[in-house]
């Protein structure tokens, strides 16, 4: 009988940051990976799965959170930067990503970044200037 042999590669999701808020758009930055791990060799991991909610997210309920579409992940090292439009404002949101290989591996969950997106303040003293 023939043996058979597989390895799974898992690896950590690159940190996960916000790095700028403007009215209900939100935009997250990230380092891209390898798509096996920490070997730039093996070229750019195959996709992203990138989820956002507005409880915490965790390995438990990561596929529960609402997913972003992201485009085709970049070589590993570069930066990946994302801009999304967040429906509700007035909210706390918590975004999570995972990282997928050749062979639909994921990675771990990322760090969980969040975020208060929060409409501008009304004018309150507007006055007609003769």
């Amino acid at each position: 009988m023939k043996k058979k042999y597989f390895a799974v590669v898992l690896f950590i999701a690159a940190i996960l940051t916000v790095s700028l808020v403007y009215a209900l758009d939100i935009t997250l930055g990230f380092t891209a990976v390898a798509d096996d791990g920490n070997d730039p060799s093996s070229g750019p991991a195959t996709r992203y799965d990138l989820r956002y909610s507005n409880t915490p997210i965790i390995e438990t309920n990561f596929d529960n959170a609402i997913k972003l579409e992201t485009g085709v992940p970049k070589a590993p090292g570069q930066l990946e930067m994302y801009t999304f439009n967040i429906p509700d404002a007035d909210t706390h949101y918590y975004f999570a990503i995972k990282v997928f290989d050749e062979q639909d591996n994921s990675s771990q969950m990322s760090n969980l970044a969040e975020a208060d997106l929060f409409r501008p303040a009304a004018v309150g003293d507007l006055k007609l200037q003769r």
